[in-house]
C-alpha cells in the first residue's frame, strides 16, 4: 500500500477498514500562499524557557473515512509560547486499495481534496505522541487542547487558538487579525 501527495510518494500508514487494508496520505502541501488564512496559537502553560513542543492538527469533518480524534492534517509544530501558522493549501488524501488479482485490473483508489473551506476542529497534542521516547501512556494523555467549536478557516483571513491550562477544557477558535510567521 502506498501514499501519494500529488505525484510524489510520501510514505505509508496502513489502516484496517473492514475487511480492506488501506493506506492514508498524511502529506500536506509544502507551498504557502499569502492568500491563505493564518492561525495564531498561544500556549499559556509555558513558563520562562520551559515549554513543551506542541503539534497543532486539524480534524476535517468533511473527510468521509475514519480518522483518529486528532485528525490527519498537521497545521504545524510550536516550540514556544506563541506560534503563527498558515493553513495548508489544498491537500490530497488518497486511499489506495488492493490490486485485483486479474492481469490488467486497476488498483482501487479514491482521492479526496481537503481545503480551507472544509469544516474543521483543531487539536493540540504533545509532540511526544509521535516523536517522543517514551511517548505518553495513551494518545488521550497527549492532548493539550481541543477547539470547542468547528469552523471553516476560509471564512476569515486570520484565527486565534489559545490553549487552555487543562486539556479537558475546550478553547474556542476565534477570528483575529492575520499573523505573520
Amino acid at each position: 500500500m502506498h501514499i501519494f501527495c500529488g505525484r510524489r510518494r510520501c510514505g505509508t500508514w496502513p489502516v484496517l477498514l473492514l475487511p480492506l487494508a488501506i493506506s492514508i496520505n498524511s502529506c500536506s502541501s509544502t507551498t504557502d500562499s499569502p492568500a491563505l488564512p493564518t492561525l495564531l496559537v498561544t500556549n499559556p502553560s509555558c513558563t520562562g524557557t520551559q515549554c513543551g513542543t506542541v503539534e497543532i492538527r486539524e480534524y476535517d469533518w468533511s473527510l468521509p473515512v475514519p480518522q483518529p480524534f486528532w485528525g490527519y492534517k498537521v497545521i504545524g509544530e510550536m516550540h514556544g509560547p506563541t506560534a503563527c501558522f498558515v493553513f495548508p493549501a489544498p491537500w490530497h488524501f488518497s486511499i489506495i486499495g488492493p490490486i485485483d488479482t486479474l492481469p490488467g485490473s486497476p488498483i482501487d483508489t479514491v482521492t479526496f481534496t481537503l481545503t480551507v473551506k472544509d469544516l474543521i476542529s483543531l487539536v493540540a497534542l504533545d509532540s511526544a505522541l509521535f516523536h517522543g521516547n517514551p511517548p505518553p501512556p495513551s494518545p488521550y494523555d497527549a492532548v493539550v487542547g481541543v477547539s470547542s467549536n468547528t469552523f471553516s478557516a476560509a471564512s476569515d483571513s486570520g484565527w486565534q487558538f489559545t490553549l487552555s491550562d487543562s486539556a479537558t477544557v475546550g478553547t474556542t477558535v476565534t477570528p483575529a487579525a492575520p499573523c505573520t510567521q
